[in-house]
């Protein structure tokens, strides 16, 4: 029986805004793991760009001004159809038993009862399929005539039913059968009953005696809506909800009849009455309210509430609770030149209308309406810091940030939501973003250490990752997580890829697991095991103490050749099959953090090839401290453990005897890791295959295909 809005669309757009930082509104949170949230790609942009708001989030802000209703009923999951049906029984057995109708009596009573409802049920979800299939375009001149609309089923009302529920279930069918005028008569019986026989049905004849009138007589709807809270009020029975559904579908009324401030009001009492729909309908009505003639909206601006919860409304950029798109700028631009023409002086919401009028590119507008907010007010600094950057004036503009950064509450009226990848919608914190911007700055003053602490706190992985992989030092990285990140005191289940968490490392514990992991990876590259181990999740640090193992067998002369060979192709083996994990680097050129399935643009270039303004360009040391740590990659470039794997292979089969089986397998195994992708890096290995190993079975095989015989590879895992 609730009343919702009509629509409800779920797509996800992303804008992605280059060059200009005067496009602030297409800033946006990427929507899946392959385009992370981060501030480095476009770091003037990020800087210049506000937080997106939350139409939700904004009304709990407003919520001890707006009024307080008391009408509310938790709606359980499943249809509102067998809701209805299921509580209309329950009642019936409660009456029964206040009336102290003998148990076996009641049980048959119920009974009858629950097979009528059940039929009504069913015909009433066939009914509401039918016409949800006729309302549908033809897909073919075959279908072009709407289907069959179901037949109405035999019912039989049973002996024994208190008479308010007769009277009410009496209404429902002739309702049902399109009988309005009989079903008006047996509700108004329901109502002309005295009040101690009509408890439990008062409310729902009134109710559906206002639904019988919404387009024949508004007006009267409007009436029986009003009666249905006074009953409420008196006490009669509403385990439904209906007093708070009387609410909103009066408000709905009032907007079929243009009267869309009263509607809007409407809809701020349903949804402070609990109605999780409400929420969808406000933001159908408000957006009428925009498209409406300039004296509606000015109206609408001089009624404080209303002024306030469009504000909101226009603040989390007019977006469908369930959808991520953005309204069109031009609605931003409507709301103040709607205040401007109302008159609205100084409005307690100046800051937000400040970040609208940002958001929508007009400084002048923010500047103004910023110098009219509270100076305490969180919002009203923050854009200021901001149109600082925009004027050039950094220093004072940092200053704002830092302490911003460093102090913004952890408040859920703060809270901005998104819907990330696995189509979930997350809470991020407003304070997030204010790191992420600190984090930008410490990074472009050379502050690292800062920089680092700042996107990690502020959870931006990727841009973190860059700091401490291609900025930091290895004894910097060492000491900041020694003195900062200890191991978790238990291990996380798995140390989750980057698209497993939806780009977003969330808790103490992952930063701390995934950022010792990055660095052991680090410390691996350069060759100190020891001192790797233990940063390495549990499960890869036998791993990495047998790679290392291998890989001293295979450098020991003191051994047999046989000796060396034998580790030099098993840590050959871990490193082509478990060298993501075990020294892959997290950002470019591995991308550990995307499981290696996928690269984006190295970060460092996206740094230096945008339109650096605003003071975030990387200083010279930064790109020093890059060309640097990029030697830690050898060969300097993506999957080079691969590269690796295939020069310990060449080293083992060296070391192993011409026209052996088990050469033959080494070299055509090692020789398949390139063949797909680097055919002439294979060569020598099919070559050798050849001069060497010719007599055996593989030998004989490649010279035959000119090229290497297909063979099944099981790689190693731990």
């Amino acid at each position: 029986m609730s009343c919702s809005a009509d629509f409800c669309n779920r797509g996800l757009i992303r804008l992605l805004v280059g060059g200009s930082v005067g496009l602030l509104a297409g800033v946006a949170a990427a929507c899946g793991p392959w385009f992370p949230n981060q501030m480095l790609d476009q770091p003037e942009i990020r800087l210049a760009h506000m937080r997106e708001g939350s139409l939700a989030i904004e009304l709990k802000r407003l919520e001890p001004v707006l009024p307080s209703v008391f009408y509310h009923a938790v709606r359980p999951a499943g249809g509102t159809v067998q809701w209805t049906a299921l509580t209309d029984v329950e009642e019936l057995r409660d009456a029964l038993k206040a009336a102290r109708t003998d148990p076996a009596r009641v049980d048959a009573i119920v009974t009858g009862y629950q097979e009528l409802r059940d039929t009504l049920s069913s015909y009433q979800l066939k009914t509401e399929q039918w016409k949800a299939l006729a309302d549908q375009p033809p897909f073919s001149p075959a279908d072009s005539r709407p289907p069959t609309p179901p037949e109405f089923p035999v019912v039989r009302i049973p002996q024994g039913l208190p008479e308010e529920f007769a009277r009410y279930i009496e209404g429902a069918i002739a309702y049902h059968r399109g009988q309005i005028d009989l079903a008006r008569a047996a509700w108004q019986k329901v109502l002309e009953l005295p009040a101690n026989q009509r408890h439990f049905r008062s409310t729902w004849a009134a109710f559906m005696i206002g639904r019988t009138y919404l387009t024949e007589n508004p007006v009267t709807a409007i009436q029986w809506f009003g009666r249905v809270r006074q009953l409420a009020d008196s006490g009669y029975a509403d385990r439904l909800g209906l007093a708070s559904d009387s609410i909103g579908w009066q408000a709905r009324v009032e907007l079929d009849r243009s009267n869309t401030v009263t509607a809007i009001e409407g809809y701020i009492r349903h949804y402070q009455a609990g109605d999780p729909t409400a929420l969808v309908s406000l933001n159908r009505a408000i957006s009428r309210l925009l498209a409406a003639d300039p004296a509606v909206r000015c109206e609408a601006a001089r009624n404080l509430r209303v002024q306030r919860v469009v504000t909101a409304y226009v603040v989390a950029a007019g977006r469908h609770p369930y959808d991520e798109t953005p309204v069109a700028s031009t609605w931003q631009s409507i709301w103040l030149n709607t205040l401007e023409e109302a008159g609205v002086a100084a409005p307690v919401d100046a800051d937000r209308i400040a970040w609208i009028a940002y958001r929508s590119g007009d400084l002048a507008a923010a500047e103004k309406w910023s110098a009219l907010a509270s100076p305490d007010s969180l919002i009203a600094q923050w854009l200021r810091a901001k149109l600082l950057f925009r004027a050039g004036q950094t220093a004072e503009a940092v200053a704002i940030i830092a302490r911003l950064a460093r102090s913004f509450p952890e408040d859920p009226t703060w809270l901005a939501v998104r819907r990330d990848s696995s189509g979930k919608d997350r809470a991020f914190p407003s304070a997030d973003k204010l790191l992420g911007e600190w984090g930008v700055l410490s990074l472009a003053r050379g502050q690292y250490l800062e920089a680092l602490d700042s996107l990690l706190h502020g959870h931006y992985w990727l841009d973190a990752a860059y700091v401490a992989e291609r900025v930091l030092t290895p004894e910097e990285l060492s000491a900041y997580v020694d003195a900062n990140w200890p191991q978790p005191p238990a291990p996380l289940s798995s140390c989750e890829a980057y698209e497993e968490t939806h780009g977003y490392v969330s808790t103490d514990e992952q930063i701390a697991e995934r950022l010792r992991y990055l660095l052991a990876r680090r410390l691996t590259r350069m060759g100190h095991y020891t001192q790797a181990t233990p940063y390495f999740p549990a499960r890869w640090q036998s791993r990495l103490t047998n790679y290392a193992a291998d890989l001293r067998a295979g450098g020991d002369t003191a051994r047999s050749a046989a000796v060396r060979a034998a580790g030099l192709w098993s840590a050959a083996r871990i490193a082509r099959y478990e060298g993501l994990e075990l020294m892959g680097t997290e950002v470019e050129p591995d991308w550990f953090a995307l499981g290696g399935y996928y690269a984006l643009t190295d970060i460092y270039t996206l740094r230096t090839n945008a339109v650096l303004q605003m003071g975030v360009a990387p200083l010279r040391k930064e790109q020093i401290r890059v060309t640097r740590q990029a030697v830690e990659v050898k060969p300097a470039r993506r999957f080079h453990y691969r590269d690796q794997a295939a020069d310990l292979a060449w080293r083992a089969a060296s070391l192993m005897p011409d026209q052996s089986p088990e050469t033959a397998a080494v070299l055509t195994e090692a020789g398949l890791w390139l063949a797909g992708k680097e055919p002439d890096r294979a060569d020598r290995f099919y070559k050798a295959l050849v001069r060497r190993c010719g007599h055996t079975e593989l030998g004989a095989e490649a010279e035959r295909l000119r090229w290497f015989p297909k063979k099944e590879i099981t790689p190693q895992k731990p």
